[in-house]
Order: C-alpha cells, then sequence, then structure tokens
C-alpha cells in the first residue's frame, strides 16, 4: 500500500511550478539508465504482473522485464520481503477482511451469471463486443447476450481485484530470476522496499525501482516508477529525485515527515479516520510531531482514534530503516553472492511445463541476452502439450494452475535438450516492446535480423551518481 495519498501531494506542491516538476520527476527511457544497477522491489513486480486471464503471465513479464532491462546495459538486483513485522498484522488482517468480504460479492455475481445464463440459453462464454455476440449467439436476444457480457466483466473484474500471491508462485519468480543470471536477495524478515532503499543510500544501487512511496520515508535516493508490462513498458516511467522533492514538502526536520506518513495512511499502523494527506500536512506544519496534534485534535476526531493507533510502533520502524548505516548480515551475504551464468537450457525446461510457448519466448530472451539464437525444441514442447493437463481453477486463487501429470506418470520428458532440426524457411515474427524484429533463418548471427526501432531520447540521466561501482560485488 505504502504511503496513502503521497503522490497526490507532490503533484499538488509542484503544481505552480511545471518547470521544477520536470526537473524532479524526469520522464526517461530505460536507454537513458544504461550503466546503472536498479533495485527491484520483487513481490511488487509479481503482483503487477499477476493481473491476467493468464496464469503463467507473471513468469513471462518477470523474463521479459529482465531482458528489457540487460538489453538496455541496465543490471537489476530483485530484493524479495521477508517475514513482516508485528506492527502490520492489523493492515494484512484488514486485507484479508476485504478479500473475504470481496469473495462473497465474487460468489453472488457468478450465481446470477449462472442463473441468467440457463435462463437465457447461453452455456458458454461469450466474446467481448458486439461482433462477438453476434457471432456466437446471433439468434439471441441482443440484451440478454450483453447482459451475460456484462456479468462476465464484472467477474472477471472481481477476481482480478482479490488475486492472492501464493508461496509457491514466488518461488518460482525467485528460480526463473536466478535462472536468468540475476542477483536475488530473498530477505528472512524486512521489508523489500525498505532494504532496497539502503541499498541505494549506502550506494550499493543507484536507483529503486517500486511504486509505493515507503521509499521516501525509508531515504532512497532515487525512485523509478512506472515500468510497465512488455506492452508499455516506458510509456509512462518517471525517475523521482527523493531528497530534493522531500524538501519542497517543507517539513522542518525527518521526524516531521515520518509522522506526516503515519497520520496520512501506512502499512505500519491504522490511521485516524477522517484525516487525509491533506489535512496531515496541514497538523504537521502547524504543531510538529502527533503527541501535539492529538492534544489540539476536535472532539470530533478524539472520538474516532482507533485503538490500533500504534504510531509510536510505526515512528520506531521507519527510523530503524532510515537511519541504518550498514547492511543487515544476511543482506550483505546474499549481495556478495555472484549470480550464476544465464542458462537458456535450464530455463526452457523450467516453464516447459508452465508456458505454452514457452519455447518462442525463452529463444528471444537467450538471442537479446547473450546474442546466439537457439533451435527451437519442438521435441520439449510437444512432450508437455500431450501430458500437461489443467485442472479446474480454484475461487481460493483466480488464477493459480494445478499440473496434473499422474494419468501419464509413465511418461518422461526428453532428456536432452537437443532440438529437432527447423525449417530454415520460417519467419519468427516477435513483437519485444518497441522493436519489430523479423528473424529469417534459426541459424542466424546478430547481423541476420531486421530491426525497426522508433524511440525518442526523452531525457538524459548524466546526474546520478555511480556510487555502485565502488560496492558491487559481482
Amino acid at each position: 500500500m505504502g504511503i496513502q495519498g503521497f503522490y497526490n501531494i507532490l503533484e499538488k506542491v509542484l503544481r505552480d511550478d511545471p518547470f521544477k516538476r520536470a526537473l524532479l520527476i524526469r520522464k526517461v527511457l530505460l536507454k537513458n539508465l544504461k550503466g546503472k544497477t536498479i533495485a527491484l522491489d520483487g513481490h511488487g513486480f509479481i503482483h503487477r504482473y499477476s493481473y491476467s486471464h493468464l496464469p503463467y503471465s507473471h513468469l513471462l513479464q518477470i523474463g521479459w522485464l529482465i531482458t528489457d532491462l540487460k538489453i538496455n546495459g541496465i543490471n537489476p538486483v530483485f530484493v524479495f520481503d521477508g517475514k513482516s513485522p508485528k506492527a502490520k498484522n492489523e493492515e494484512k488482517k484488514k486485507r484479508e477482511k476485504r478479500r473475504a468480504e470481496q469473495f462473497k460479492n465474487l460468489e453472488k455475481v457468478e450465481q446470477e451469471l449462472e442463473t441468467k445464463r440457463a435462463c437465457y440459453g447461453i452455456k458458454d462464454y461469450v466474446p467481448p463486443g458486439k461482433g462477438g455476440a453476434q457471432l456466437s449467439y446471433p439468434d439471441k436476444n441482443e440484451k440478454d447476450v450483453e447482459e451475460i457480457q456484462r456479468l462476465q466483466q464484472i467477474v472477471s473484474n472481481r477476481k482480478k481485484s482479490i488475486l492472492e500471491i501464493t508461496p509457491q508462485k514466488i518461488e518460482d519468480v525467485k528460480y526463473l530470476i536466478r535462472l536468468m543470471g540475476v542477483k536475488v536477495i530473498d530477505l528472512v524478515e524486512g521489508e523489500g522496499e525498505a532494504i532496497c532503499s539502503i541499498l541505494n543510500r549506502l550506494g550499493y544501487v543507484d536507483i529503486v525501482a517500486s511504486e509505493d512511496a515507503d521509499v521516501f520515508i525509508f531515504q532512497g535516493k532515487y525512485l523509478l516508477r512506472g515500468i510497465g508490462g512488455r506492452e508499455n513498458r516506458e510509456d509512462n516511467l518517471r525517475l523521482y529525485d527523493i531528497s530534493k522533492l522531500i524538501k519542497e514538502l517543507n517539513f522542518r526536520s525527518r521526524d516531521e515527515m515520518i509522522d506526516f506518513c503515519i497520520l496520512s495512511g501506512c502499512d505500519f499502523c491504522n490511521k485516524i479516520p477522517g484525516i487525509g494527506p491533506v489535512n496531515a500536512r496541514k497538523l504537521i506544519l502547524k504543531y510538529g510531531n502527533i503527541e501535539t496534534i492529538l492534544k489540539n485534535l476536535p472532539e470530533r476526531f478524539k472520538n474516532n482514534i482507533p485503538d490500533t493507533f500504534n504510531y509510536n510502533e510505526a515512528r520506531k520502524i521507519f527510523k530503524d530503516y532510515s537511519e541504518r548505516t550498514s547492511l543487515p548480515d544476511d543482506v550483505m551475504e546474499k549481495w556478495s553472492h555472484t549470480p550464476q551464468d544465464y542458462n537458456h537450457e535450464m530455463i526452457l525446461y523450467f516453464l516447459a511445463d508452465k508456458v505454452p510457448e514457452a519455447d518462442d519466448h525463452v529463444r528471444l530472451w537467450t538471442y537479446h541476452i547473450t546474442g546466439t539464437l537457439p533451435e527451437a525444441n519442438h521435441e520439449l514442447m510437444e512432450f508437455h502439450r500431450n501430458t500437461t493437463f489443467i485442472s479446474t481453477t480454484s475461487i481460493t486463487d483466480p488464477y493459480s494452475i494445478n499440473y496434473n501429470k499422474e494419468e501419464n506418470s509413465s511418461s518422461n520428458p526428453p532428456s536432452t535438450i537437443t532440438s529437432s532440426s527447423f525449417n530454415n524457411n520460417a519467419i519468427i515474427n516477435a513483437k519485444h516492446s518497441n522493436k519489430n524484429i523479423t528473424l529469417i533463418d534459426t541459424n542466424l548471427d546478430k547481423n541476420s535480423v531486421t530491426t525497426n526501432t522508433n524511440t525518442t531520447i526523452t531525457t538524459t540521466v548524466k546526474d546520478i551518481t555511480s556510487d555502485s561501482e565502488n560496492n558491487n560485488t559481482e
């Protein structure tokens, strides 16, 4: 969740000075960050890339994200949350309660959908749009078909809103990242964003990539927001100069900044109802700290202060992370670990039973990262097409898939990665970010590839110091 309303406050403060805003919140392209090391909030990216009807979209999106970063000369490091602080338990309970309510609402809509399917005689899925309705059910009442489409869309949206990230999904992503030769720091305990910020502040990395505003309070230096999916990777990419932006908020100390974030709403403490980020900033600028604010609050606010407004616990967590002058021992050990080399064969074997078109994607990742285009492995992919069965999706995890191979336990995948011969006249069309790449032959070197790129450099990033050069242990 991060700090509620924080970015809205920044926009409000800077709206009267668009020139200053452009300097402190810069539009960039990945190519402008060449040579930089970026710490990425692993859990945040899994959440972002799981909102799809495809149960394996998070794996493909992470794979293409790493590929895009490496193509642009960027060194990524993924940091994953460990055990959460006790102060975050209340926030977790609130999320679980919301999820339970969303499940109930989902079940009601699903029941309504099934009832109307039976009533209208429309048993199967209706594709969206008028064209889909007319092609699927030309003999049905148009309004009835549109009602089924409407309910289908509501069900789809609500399933996305209650998406649950399972431990297995997280472990799969970590494994893929490691196979692609990228460093993973999986914490025993603590917040991934906080460790990303410490890595940035101490000079181990140049930038933190995240959507939440916690990086500001944890004293990171530069924040990269808006990394999209494969289709819109750079559309909303923005680089935030954290220390200069904090000055624009006019707080007199870091303690005031911390108290402002607590009052606005954070993960480590329930907030006072009726006080949002705008009023929180006004109160902090007037009274200086939460204790004085509580003494001067109108009665209507005092009567609504929840018992779980444990601001001292939240304050301690923010201070502990933002004042650290060294990495925790377990993080230092994992930082010092050298990632394994990129492994095409292992990546393909790992994804073959999870992603139907794994071979196509992995070959392109390998080509872009290593400059070598491997031959297609039809034998392996055909084996998994014939032996992988998808069970009914469970409502507890709308996008989870259970791959059951018990019915084919006597079958084994090919023991080697040796590929069958590929038709040299075959043409592979692949869209990679904003590049249209046409491969005419599988036995090609890089010079045989035609690339059409329509991008312009919006700005350059020269003033980010390369502190990471002295601290990276690769």
